[in-house]
């Protein structure tokens, strides 16, 4: 067995620290000195006027320090950079849905909002415990509802076969009450998903009710909906992983979080995902072999819809749609710990999914927007010097390569990965 490199470079947070002191320092020194000067002649003895003025200064620090901790909760503004193909695509359906006195079935919960390539249906800052959420698969195949010029020039693609165990996204319901909430699904294969995003205008020019965003009554597009899971330690570090070059999607990026596709299968050896709470578990004990005795908190966040126009210099280009439920998860495991259990290939099954581990430690979701603001959409890299050194960020990074040395420099964000730290970051820090 190959050994781990582990090594470790921890940056303290102490640039805010020294900024705070600094202004706190100023801003009480004018009270003092403003307070001695009209006190002095008018208070006697002099030592009556001391007091108050030191009283003054104290009062002046304590309120420095509360407002401070109150800004450092309060979420910045963040602006969203929506690429043109986005906007232009969902605006095709929505005038296709006026066309056909069709509706969405998102429009009792508000607009959605676009966050660069996510397109976010549902989201609450204290997010939804994820075993109240029920997931459902409707007994309808997708490929046998595609028209029959379709299917034979789809089942022609050299790609493999299997049991239709995937889901489209449909509907979700009961999100806004306090009962159990229901997402639904259409049932499909990984191959089909794969040829339609390969054949992307063809089925369109012969589907042109397909529906990306949740049309009703649409054909909806058979993407591979998976869970997106943003997974903190106990002692407050973020996880960030480099995906491996082999990677299905998205190979060599830095995501904010893992991943695990929705899993339909029903048979003896396999049951399919239930709830929410199911698919976290399975990826927490896949990627890091934690049990869900050592799983603290897990949340969903979100439910939106990816889209991405996936470029490679080897491969055609393709149209990654698909469904996304974005969650968070809170281990019993410290940082250190972790990062041995991703070393421990007996109970991490799925290690070699990434290449590297990065952990982040953010104080206040300040700090949330200021790596976003630093690395903006389409940044070519996101390493762990460039977090370390740059003078906007106080954040704590630290370093965890896989197998396969690399130095973690020079890869970009995972194209829906910012927005993943966004939501997660409403929730950690929203009052």
């Amino acid at each position: 067995m190959a050994e781990h490199l582990c090594y470790e470079d921890e940056v303290k947070s102490i640039v805010r620290i020294a900024k705070l002191k600094r202004s706190t320092i100023a801003q009480a020194l004018g009270p003092v000195f403003g307070g001695y000067a009209l006190f002095a002649g008018y208070v006697d003895p002099w030592w009556r006027s001391l007091i108050i003025v030191i009283s003054l200064g104290i009062v002046t620090v304590l309120v420095v320090v509360a407002l401070d901790l109150r800004n450092r909760r309060k979420l910045p503004d963040t602006t969203w950079i929506v690429p043109p193909e986005c906007a232009n695509a969902f605006t095709r359906e929505r005038n296709t849905a006026l066309e056909r006195n069709a509706h969405f079935w998102w429009e009792s919960l508000g607009e959605p909002q676009w966050m660069e390539h996510l397109l976010v249906l549902w989201c609450k800052d204290v997010g939804i415990q994820s075993d109240k959420i029920i997931l459902e698969i409707e007994n309808c195949s997708l490929r046998a509802q595609l028209p029959a010029e379709l299917v034979i020039p789809l089942a022609k693609d050299p790609i493999r076969d299997e049991a239709p165990r995937k889901g489209s996204l449909l509907v979700a319901d009961g999100l806004l009450s306090d009962e159990q909430s229901r997402i639904k699904f259409a049932r499909h294969d990984w191959a089909l998903a794969q040829c339609v995003e390969m054949h992307t205008e063809e089925v369109v020019a012969k589907i042109p009710h397909l529906s990306y965003f949740g049309m009703v009554d649409g054909f909806v597009n058979p993407g591979i909906t998976a869970l997106h899971c943003v997974l903190e330690s106990s002692d407050g570090w973020v996880l960030f992983c480099l995906r491996r070059p082999e990677a299905g999607f998205h190979p060599l990026t830095w995501s904010v979080t893992f991943e695990e596709q929705l899993d339909f299968l029903d048979d003896n050896d396999h049951e399919p995902d239930a709830l929410v709470g199911d698919v976290v578990r399975r990826g927490l004990l896949e990627e890091f072999g934690i049990a869900t005795n050592e799983i603290a908190t897990q949340s969903c966040l979100a439910i939106g819809v990816e889209r991405v126009l996936e470029t490679t210099a080897n491969a055609p280009a393709r149209l990654i749609n698909s469904g996304a439920i974005v969650a968070l998860a809170q281990t019993t495991l410290s940082r250190a710990k972790l990062f041995e259990r991703l070393s421990d290939r007996a109970r991490a099954r799925d290690h070699e999914e990434h290449i590297a581990w990065m952990a982040v430690k953010f104080e206040s979701a300040t700090d949330v927007h200021a790596l976003l603001k630093v690395l903006p959409y389409g940044s070519a890299e996101l390493s762990c010097n460039q977090m370390r050194e740059h003078n906007d960020l106080a954040i704590a990074v630290q370093y965890h390569p896989m197998s396969q040395p690399t130095s973690g420099e020079g890869f970009a964000w995972h194209p829906t990965s910012r927005q993943r730290l966004y939501l997660w970051s409403r929730w950690k820090f929203s009052v």
